[in-house]
This record gives structure tokens, C-alpha cells and sequence, in this order.
């Protein structure tokens, strides 16, 4: 089924950088580890078999099952597309596709099989992992009630013109998209009829990844147990550039002509991670895993700028202007992710020439524990207050998952046939509809040779906001439709 995720994304970031919000706090928590295609092909559902170096970032003790030295590397192409509307305005869809083409894994496993020992293994694994992609492209076009004009006044009103903030109120003013003739700090818009509806567009272009660097080490007891531990540090980056433009193409607004409104954003962070997980392996045929995942301690920093440009009766202004500095945001917080749970039960299995195995895990995520702290590294009173009232809008709002991974493998002789599938959770309380999630993998395995192929197909529904004022029936919220497609190849040796 399909899950629809009503995402209230404010516009602006104002001065003093109050500018994470609910959005921002997903963004950095919801991973999904790509691995490699012999692990998507069965949806990564590989918590109590292991074998595979994605293990690391599930449950690694799954890494103590590999018995020799093993290097392998995975490329893939990620593509998106979004069919988007106007929810007032259905009439017409848009549709936008995105292509992205990267590696998405690479490891190194130092297997060291020991069977006369007690650990009968001691491996020791090094590995990157694309945990997200953000690569996207949005567009949509309509008419509905209301102007962005409004959201400008509401930042506006009660202020000065000392006081209106740089990046979204002043160049409003200064372009003459709000005006206050009666000099009462109550701002007005060349948009004097409350029914009327506007011509909005908005292109939004985003691109990012979070990559994690992954050490760890696992080994075997006396073939009954695994046992491993492992850290991982994870590289974030994104970028988006958001250009939204209303039009009076007709004249029915006396004085208005065109408003463009250009957001750029860009965010860096690095994090750190601890895993622990077990394998036990009461019969032969039997796995039963446990994992637990730390949360991940972010460190970012946002670089945020706009631009305004305004037309109205015979006036055409820019802010900023020819001659003026571009107002840059640059802010460093914190950001504390959820800790998580895998709990798995797996089967291998032989029928003649037939070999496989079966693989269940149940993944626990509480995003009501993730935290946000704007204190870290600013001394603004204001910051402490912001910090309060966005860590109590993410224990309101957010909620636990708990999210399903089941796979598949056949074996015959050289070659793999697999199949997966995956559901998961919005993390918002009030919507518990299950998003879905197939894959589907080939694989040859030669004497010291290894190929594995994947696709994933995965399909949400979000909603967007470019943005938001007091009458939320005035918000043009907007119905997204997201259809993506990973494609992915490993090639691997064995030594």
C-alpha cells in the first residue's frame, strides 16, 4: 500500500537559524543500506545468516560467516520519478525523473577460518555503504487560494523595518512584494482579495547522499555462536535549490506581475555510530539473530541564501541588488538520530542439488528519540528556546516503527536466484499505512569469482508545502507520487 506523509516544510530560515525542523530530523534517520546486490536481491533481509558484508550494517556478527578473504565492489544507477499536483488543483500532473549513477558499496572481509580453534573464526571487515541517495527533481504547476505574499506579511507583522528577518520578510519589503503605508507594522500585499486564486510553480532540484565508513569485527564460536561488534562513521551532503514563482499572466491582480523566489541550501555532516549483534545456531538449519543499533551523533552545518525579484504596475526590483552582498546563513547544530533493534530468524537449507536459505527480520526504530541541539555551538538565548520546542514537536509528532524485511535464495550449482521484500513505516504517529518495497537478484558464484545483480522497486506518496500561514486551508499543498528504481551489479572475489 501507499503512504501518504504530509510534510510541512517551512519556506524560511530565519536570522537566527531556526531553520531544522521535523523534516530535517527524518531526513537524517530513515536509512535504508543499499549493500550489495547479492543483499538487495533478497531486500537486505540478511540478519540471521549473514555472509554478506552489508551484515556490517545490520547485524555483524553476520560477518564471522565468511571464511576466506573477500573484496568486492557495487555500482548502480538510482532513478526517480515524481508525478506532483496542486492538491486543490488535480487537474494537472507534472512529471519530473532524476537519473544518478554511483558506487554503492565496496568492502574488504579479512576471513580467517580457524577450525580447530574455539573461535573457530576471527574476521575483521572494512566498508563503505551508501546508507541514502537524495538525487531528485519536483515540479508542479497550478492555481489555488492564497499567495506567498501572505506567509511574507505574517513573518513581517509586528516588526520593524530594523527587525524583518534577511532572507525572507526584508526582501519582501525591499522589493515591494509587502508594503506598510499606515506605518503600523501591520504589512499588506498587492493581493487585496481573499478568494482569489494565483498562478504558483515551484522546480525544486535535490541531490545528496549519506555514505557510512563502516570497521568491524565478528567471529564464530565453536560453530554455535557469532558474535560481532563494529563502529560505524557516516558523511552526509545536500543540496537543494528551490525556485518559486506566482504570475499574473492575465491582469486580474491590478497592480501585480510576477514573483520569483529562489531558496539554495546546503548541508554537510559527519557522524558516529556503535553496532552489536549475535547469531545463534542451535541445529544446523536454525538461525536466530539480534542487533542493536546505537544512535548516530550528527555534527552539521547549513550554508542557506534567497533571492527575490518583484513586478508590480511598471516596477521590477531585486533583492539583493546589483550592488548589494547575498545574506548568507551559516549555522552548526547537532543532531541525535533513533537507536533501532533487528531481531531476525533465518534457514539454510539443502533438497538435492537445491541450496538456500530464508530469511525474516523485524527492524524496531523509535524516532521519538531523536534529538536536536541548536545550543551546541551558539550562545543565543534564543536557540535554547527553539532547542526545547523542537525536541517537544518531535516526541508529539513522531512515533516508533516497526518495519519487515523477508528474503529469499535458491541455489543450484554456480547460480542464484533471489527475491525480497521489504515494508516500512512512516515515522509520523498519525499515519501507519505500510509503504511497500521488491526486489528481486541473479547471481553466479565461480571458484573465485563472484557477479550478483539487483533491482528495486519502491513507491511512496508524500505531501509538500512550499509554504505555510495561519489559515492552513490557503497552504498550497502539493501530492507527490514517487516511483523509484535501483538498478545495482556487484562484482567480487574470493581468496
Amino acid at each position: 500500500m501507499k503512504n501518504i506523509i504530509y510534510i510541512f516544510l517551512s519556506l524560511v530560515f530565519i536570522p537566527s537559524a531556526w531553520s531544522q525542523n521535523i523534516t530535517d530530523i527524518i531526513r537524517w534517520s530513515e536509512f535504508r543500506n543499499t549493500g550489495t546486490a547479492g543483499s538487495l536481491g533478497v531486500s537486505n533481509s540478511i540478519g540471521a545468516v549473514g555472509g554478506d558484508i552489508t551484515a556490517a550494517g545490520i547485524n555483524p556478527a553476520g560477518i564471522a560467516e565468511f571464511k576466506k578473504f573477500v573484496f568486492n565492489l557495487s555500482a548502480g544507477m538510482n532513478s526517480v520519478n515524481n508525478a506532483s499536483y496542486l492538491k486543490a488543483d488535480p487537474g494537472s500532473v507534472n512529471n519530473t525523473k532524476s537519473n544518478q549513477f554511483g558506487i554503492y558499496n565496496a568492502g574488504l572481509v579479512f576471513g580467517n577460518y580457524r577450525p580447530k580453534k574455539n573461535f573457530t573464526s576471527s574476521n575483521f571487515a572494512i566498508g563503505f555503504t551508501r546508507q541514502n541517495t537524495f538525487k531528485e527533481k519536483i515540479f508542479y504547476k497550478g492555481q489555488t487560494l492564497g499567495t506567498i505574499t501572505e506567509y511574507f506579511a505574517e513573518k513581517a507583522n509586528g516588526r520593524t523595518i530594523q527587525q524583518l528577518d534577511d532572507f525572507a520578510a526584508y526582501p519582501a519589503y525591499i522589493t515591494g512584494a509587502i508594503f506598510d503605508f499606515d506605518e503600523d507594522k501591520f504589512y499588506e500585499t498587492d493581493f487585496a482579495q481573499d478568494n482569489l486564486n494565483v498562478i504558483k510553480e515551484q522546480n525544486i532540484s535535490r541531490s545528496g547522499n549519506v555514505n557510512e565508513l563502516s570497521l568491524t569485527w565478528a567471529g564464530e564460536y565453536k560453530d554455535k555462536f557469532d558474535i560481532g561488534i563494529g563502529i560505524g562513521v557516516p558523511f552526509a551532503n545536500f543540496s537543494e535549490q528551490k525556485v518559486y514563482i506566482e504570475q499574473d499572466p492575465e491582469d486580474e491582480i491590478a497592480t501585480f506581475n510576477y514573483l520569483k523566489y529562489i531558496e539554495d541550501l546546503t548541508i554537510t555532516g559527519r557522524g558516529f555510530n556503535a553496532k552489536i549483534g549475535i547469531i545463534a545456531k542451535p541445529f544446523n538449519w536454525l538461525r536466530i539473530g539480534g542487533a542493536f543499533h546505537s544512535p548516530t551523533w550528527f555534527r552539521f552545518r547549513d550554508v542557506y541564501s534567497t533571492t527575490m525579484d518583484y513586478a508590480y504596475d511598471d516596477q521590477y526590483n531585486t533583492y539583493p541588488g546589483p550592488d548589494d552582498e547575498r545574506p548568507e546563513l551559516n549555522f552548526e547544530y547537532r543532531i541525535t538520530n533513533p537507536w533501532r533493534a533487528v531481531g531476525s530468524i533465518g534457514s539454510v537449507f539443502a533438497m538435492g542439488d537445491i541450496k538456500g536459505f530464508v530469511n525474516a527480520d523485524i527492524e524496531f526504530i523509535d524516532y521519538a528519540s531523536a534529538e536536536y541541539d541548536g545550543t551546541a555551538f551558539s550562545s543565543d538565548p534564543g536557540e535554547i528556546e527553539y532547542t526545547n520546542s523542537l525536541n517537544q514537536t518531535i516526541t508529539n509528532t513522531l512515533t516508533s516503527a516497526t518495519n519487515v524485511r523477508l528474503g529469499a535464495e535458491l541455489a543450484y550449482d554456480a547460480f542464484r536466484l533471489r527475491g525480497g521484500w521489504y515494508q516500512f513505516y512512516s515515522p509520523f504517529a498519525n499515519q501507519r499505512t505500510a509503504n511497500n518495497s521488491y526486489s528481486m537478484g541473479l547471481g553466479f558464484r565461480g571458484e573465485s569469482f563472484f557477479v550478483d545483480f539487483a533491482l528495486q522497486f519502491t513507491n511512496t506518496i508524500s505531501g509538500y508545502n512550499a509554504y505555510t500561514v495561519t489559515n492552513a486551508s490557503r497552504d498550497p499543498l502539493v501530492n507527490i507520487d514517487r516511483q523509484n528504481t535501483l538498478g545495482l551489479v556487484t562484482l567480487g572475489f574470493r581468496l
